[in-house]
């Protein structure tokens, strides 16, 4: 297991690198996504690798290029439809109209390429935050706010994502097994954003990656 001081530059490091300056499509009324498109989804593609880039990735006539490795791309509209994703497991896509996706891949410690398709809380609150944490890991696994010890999301195993609207505040964050930290991250929440925390496993414990939403229009 990695020691915490590492894990606090690890993902210190990760959060200058997933958090961009601007988005790809201005948001209005401080909402990053403020219309959702009635006839297609909203789909991104997030990278857990922690050395290869995805692959290519086409869902009908939408492309999403290579991501580098540990990065979250923004959203894409994506026509309603049945997509099958490359790999062994051949993970089936299904979009629906005005639905939020997050495809991950490059978390499975095996080799070999995988995928966990996530169906997302859009978030339609201007005055608020959105909080998602996305456990990757089989292990039961909580985040609590640092110093309070506060539960955000009480353990569950995964692969699975809880959604939480909190209010606009920088604060540390612990993702914790068995009442122990894993992984200690800090994150800036603000008004209308969603901000994604990935507990992610690796040997011989986790790694943790947080990246903010945007969404690009073709």
């Amino acid at each position: 297991m990695y020691s915490l001081p590492g894990f606090r530059t690890m993902v210190g490091v990760l959060l200058c690198l997933v958090i961009p300056g601007r988005v790809d499509l201005a948001a209005r009324e401080g909402l990053y996504a403020p219309h959702r498109p009635g006839d297609a989804a909203l789909v991104r593609v997030v990278n857990l690798s922690p050395r290869k880039d995805s692959p290519p990735l086409r869902l009908g006539p939408v492309r999403f290029p290579p991501k580098p490795a540990m990065t979250a791309g923004p959203y894409r509209p994506v026509p309603r439809g049945v997509y099958r994703l490359p790999g062994p497991e051949r993970t089936v896509v299904s979009p629906e109209p005005a639905s939020f996706v997050t495809i991950v891949t490059g978390f499975a410690p095996e080799p070999g390429e995988k995928h966990h398709v996530f169906q997302d809380t859009p978030h339609d609150d201007p005055a608020r935050a959105q909080l998602v944490f996305y456990n990757l890991s089989e292990k039961e696994l909580g985040l609590v706010v640092a110093d309070s010890g506060k539960a955000i999301f009480p353990p569950f195993s995964g692969p699975a994502s809880a959604t939480v609207a909190l209010n606009a505040v920088a604060v540390e964050l612990e993702i914790r097994h068995n009442g122990v930290a894993m992984v200690v991250t800090e994150v800036l929440l603000s008004r209308g954003d969603s901000t994604a925390v990935f507990a992610v496993p690796r040997h011989p414990g986790l790694v943790g990656f947080t990246a903010r939403a945007s969404v690009v229009q073709d």
